[in-house]
């Protein structure tokens, strides 16, 4: 079986959230997949994982996804932080400059960990653009690169165009009676 990701492309944090997605009712979980999530690893610049890497990965999703659902709640946040705690960023000095470091407990926490800390960049830099889909039943999110920053859906062609044809049927029902 084939998974087509319905959004690609997001900053790691957002991408790492929207492994999971709605399709026809049912929730489709991108790491359920052996193949595909390797495909997904490769494809954001990430190395394969172990199972404990593919757990972190699972902690991690749903810790930002619960802070981006809830950015004030304090148990949210304590996950995310959680993830966090595995690693630290330590600035080097070198002869060529400085670089940063990430310094982890263990080694199978680096994509979480990176995913997590992602997060910290965007809330920083980015939070007011941060978006999740406007579509009722869509559970993805975007950082909305738009001039204006009035993007409202993952995708147009799925729900933008989804949600454009439910109020379409629902005007010609209203007119038909």
């Amino acid at each position: 079986m084939e998974l087509q990701r319905p959004v690609q492309g997001e900053p790691l944090a957002l991408d790492l959230v929207n492994t999971e997605w709605n399709e026809r009712g049912q929730r489709i979980d991108l790491f359920d997949h052996p193949a595909a999530h390797r495909a997904w690893l490769c494809s954001v610049g990430l190395s394969a994982v172990s199972d404990p890497g593919l757990r972190a990965l699972r902690q991690a999703r749903t810790a930002i996804r619960d802070v981006l659902e809830h950015p004030h709640d304090p148990s949210a946040l304590a996950a995310v932080n959680g993830v966090l705690s595995h690693g630290i960023l330590r600035l080097v000095v070198t002869p060529s400059g400085v670089k940063q470091q990430v310094e982890l407990d263990a080694e199978h926490w680096r994509a979480a960990w990176q995913a997590a800390e992602n997060l910290t960049t965007l809330l920083r830099t980015k939070s007011e653009r941060i978006r999740r889909c406007a579509h009722p039943e869509c559970i993805l999110y975007f950082l909305d690169i738009t001039r204006q920053g009035t993007r409202r859906w993952c995708s147009m062609s799925t729900c933008g165009n989804r949600s454009k044809s439910q109020r379409h049927y629902r005007r010609r029902g209203k007119k038909r009676e």
